[in-house]
């Protein structure tokens, strides 16, 4: 699975409060999410795109095209109430507008949040109001989503009859971790609704970096040959500064027995991966792989500390879950 970026998680390097000058422009945003994250595309929300008109999102897109990062997935913010009588109407406007900018934008899927109350007769207006989104989506060749939310789509089976009930393959999910996470059996929950997805948002809210490992005791005949060197190395310091500079890299690549740099490259890929304090993320993704998802795992950094090294610890430790579920 390809780690994405949620835009959602660089909202305040895009759109600051107050004065603050923005880090990146959303033109600019794929690149720099490539660039700065090792990421290979990009979710936006829609409140990054909030008062930008055609011929800017056909930039975006081609920057993201440029930049060999695409657009994936446009996500909506706001909840829509798809069965209320006097709000349904403007929820199924939305999501056609939402689907529209989603296709200009070079993404395959929307992803929208849908609220509705878990009764018989909200099951069928849900459908009704829904199929007329797929048919807009499906007139575009492409996906609409769902993200759960309390209430019909949040319990599973519900969710899934509801797809079932619409008819067709336009209509699907967007599971989150956190969202998982909240509830009585998270695996199951997850492996219920990921076959209907086409992509899964990996929220993360919280990290503890791993204390760095201590160095490896030294043996005593080790202990006794390094008092010895010591002497002769301040013999030598001058000769060796005044050395060549491949003496110096033979030196740090060499060391007999492992040490110097091939050392010192071993121990940083050694080094464990920060911890996810709040819910382990391996299971999630080994639920989410049991049903054979082959999509792509949106990065969506929640947490309160610095937004860049939340995004980067998020992507280590995904990875090496990843890694270690595929028996690397």
């Amino acid at each position: 699975m390809l780690l994405t970026l949620n835009t959602n998680a660089v909202r305040s390097l895009v759109k600051p409060k107050g004065r603050a000058r923005p880090v990146v422009t959303a033109e600019d945003l794929p690149q720099y999410a490539k660039d700065q994250f090792g990421v290979h595309g990009v979710n936006f929300t829609t409140d990054i795109l909030k008062g930008s008109d055609r011929r800017r999102i056909e930039t975006i897109r081609e920057r993201a095209d440029k930049a060999s990062c695409a657009c994936l997935v446009l996500i909506e913010l706001e909840t829509l109430m798809i069965t209320d009588r006097r709000k349904a109407a403007n929820a199924v406007e939305r999501t056609k507008r939402v689907l529209e900018a989603a296709h200009v934008l070079g993404c395959s899927s929307a992803a929208v949040p849908f609220e509705a109350p878990d009764t018989d007769e909200a099951f069928e207006i849900a459908a009704a109001n829904l199929r007329q989104c797929v048919e807009h989506a499906e007139k575009r060749d492409m996906h609409l989503l769902m993200q759960p939310r309390p209430g019909l789509t949040g319990e599973p089976e519900r969710l899934t009859d509801l797809i079932k009930k619409v008819g067709g393959f336009r209509l699907g999910t967007m599971p989150d971790f956190q969202t998982a996470a909240a509830t009585d059996d998270p695996e199951s929950y997850l492996r219920r609704i990921t076959p209907y997805a086409s992509l899964v948002n990996a929220t993360t809210l919280h990290f503890d970096e791993p204390a760095p490992a201590p160095p490896p005791a030294k043996k005593p005949a080790e202990a006794s040959d390094a008092k010895s060197a010591d002497g002769e190395a301040e013999a030598k310091s001058e000769q060796e500064a005044g050395g060549d500079e491949d003496d110096l890299m033979a030196a740090l690549i060499g060391g007999g027995g492992g040490g110097g740099l091939e050392a010192l490259l071993e121990a940083i890929d050694d080094e464990p991966p920060p911890l996810h304090t709040p819910y382990e993320l391996a299971p999630l993704l080994a639920a989410v792989q049991a049903v054979g998802y082959e999509g792509t795992l949106a990065v969506d950094y929640r947490g309160e500390d610095d937004v860049s090294l939340g995004i980067l610890h998020s992507v280590a430790a995904l990875e090496a879950a990843l890694e270690e579920l595929a028996g690397g």
